[in-house]
């Protein structure tokens, strides 16, 4: 349940945060749905209402009529829950932030920067400068807080998990 590029909830609009942390009263998170599978080696596999978001009926039922995106896919539309599960799910060494860091206007906010990565560590550089490593959690997210400032991410070498 989330809609693309948006990172916070806005029910005017229609609009669920593209973080990870919105579910409907009937599911899961796709971090909370991952992690207990991949604790139970004798589960087969779990479901996705939808792989592709698609439009038609729409998701929150809250919002304006315009809003006819239906918000449960992993792919396209919601980017960030299928990177979570490329992340986890494959052996590649993975490494995907969000949000996307356009925010003119928002200089000098505290802004939420997510890392989904399946390597043992991450740090992460804003305009050159650290803003810290930190050990990555098997099926988890890395999180800093961030004052926005207009610039260019890059992240220091990562350390290969084992």
């Amino acid at each position: 349940m989330a809609t693309r590029g948006i990172y916070a909830n806005d029910p005017a609009r229609g609009y669920v945060s593209a973080y990870d942390t919105e579910k409907p009263h009937w599911g899961n998170t796709a971090e909370e749905w991952w992690s207990f599978y991949d604790d139970r080696e004798w589960l087969a596999g779990g479901f996705a209402w939808t792989g592709f978001d698609y439009r038609g009926r729409r998701r929150p039922t809250v919002g304006p009529a315009s809003a006819r995106t239906r918000h449960p896919g992993y792919l396209r539309v919601c980017q960030g829950h299928g990177y979570y599960y490329k992340t986890w799910w494959g052996s590649e060494p993975t490494l995907h932030l969000l949000p996307h860091w356009n925010w003119e206007g928002k200089e000098g906010q505290e802004i939420e920067v997510w890392a989904y990565c399946n390597q043992s560590s991450v740090e992460l550089f804003l305009n050159g400068a650290s803003l810290g490593s930190q050990d990555v959690k098997q099926n988890g997210h890395l999180v800093w807080k961030v004052k926005y400032a207009p610039g260019t991410w890059r992240r220091g070498p990562a350390r290969a998990a084992g």
